[in-house]
C-alpha cells in the first residue's frame, strides 16, 4: 500500500529487537526505576550515533550496562519546553509553574530530590507502568523519522517530570497528574513534535 513505501522493515527489526532489551532492563527490579531508565537513555544515544553512522546492523550489538547519571538541572530546566507548548487547560500550566517553584530551591543533594526519584515499591510500580506503556508507544517510531534517542526520551523523561510534578504537588491526586500530562502532552501532535525537537537539539 501506498502509505506504507517509505515503511523500512529492515529498521523496524532493529528497534523492535532494541525495545525488547529495553523492556528487559525496565524489569529488572534488582535495579531501581531511576537506573533502569538511565541504562536505558545510554542505549537509546548509542543506538541513534549508529543509525546516524549508517551501522544498522550494528544496532544489534549495544550494550545495555552503562547508565547515564541522573541529572537534576537538566530535569529542572526541562520543564520549561513543558511551558512553552500549546495549552488546553490553563491548569496545567499552574501545575508546571507550581512545580518548578518547589524545586528551584533544591539542589541533587537535597533529601526530597532523593525522596521523590527513589520512592517506595508502590509508587515506584506506577510510574515504571507509565514508562513501559510510552516506550511502547512512541519508540518504534522512530522507523518513520529516525529519532530513537529523541522517542526513548519522550518516555524517560515524561516519567522524570511527572515525579517532580508528583512529588511538589501532593495535595493532587497522582491519577490527575499523570491525566493532565497525558491530555496536555500526548494528545496534541504539536506537543510531542515538540518535545521530539527539544531532545533532538540535545545530539
Amino acid at each position: 500500500p501506498e502509505e506504507f513505501e517509505d515503511f523500512d522493515f529492515l529498521i523496524f527489526d532493529k528497534l523492535e529487537y532494541a525495545r525488547d532489551k529495553m523492556f528487559e532492563i525496565a524489569n529488572d527490579k534488582s535495579k531501581s526505576l531511576q537506573e533502569r531508565m538511565s541504562i536505558i537513555k545510554a542505549s537509546a544515544l548509542k543506538l541513534q550515533e549508529l543509525y546516524d553512522e549508517g551501522d544498522i546492523f550494528g544496532m544489534d550489538d549495544v550494550s545495555y550496562a552503562v547508565s547515564e547519571p541522573l541529572d537534576f538541572e537538566y530535569c529542572l530546566n526541562g520543564l520549561d519546553t513543558l511551558l512553552s507548548m500549546e495549552v488546553l487547560e490553563e491548569s496545567w500550566l499552574d501545575s508546571i509553574r507550581d512545580t518548578k517553584a518547589f524545586w528551584q530551591n533544591k539542589t541533587s543533594e537535597s533529601s526530597q530530590w532523593n525522596e521523590a526519584m527513589f520512592p517506595d515499591s508502590d509508587a515506584e510500580f506506577i510510574f515504571e507502568k507509565i514508562f513501559k506503556s510510552l516506550l511502547f508507544t512512541y519508540f518504534c517510531g522512530a522507523v518513520y523519522d529516525g529519532q530513537i534517542y529523541a522517542r526513548a526520551m519522550i518516555a524517560i523523561q515524561s516519567v522524570r517530570w511527572l515525579i517532580m510534578m508528583s512529588y511538589a504537588n501532593k495535595d493532587t491526586d497522582i491519577n490527575s497528574t499523570i491525566y493532565l500530562y497525558s491530555r496536555e502532552v500526548e494528545h496534541s501532535d504539536i506537543n510531542v513534535n515538540t518535545l521530539i525537537k527539544f531532545f533532538e537539539d540535545e545530539l
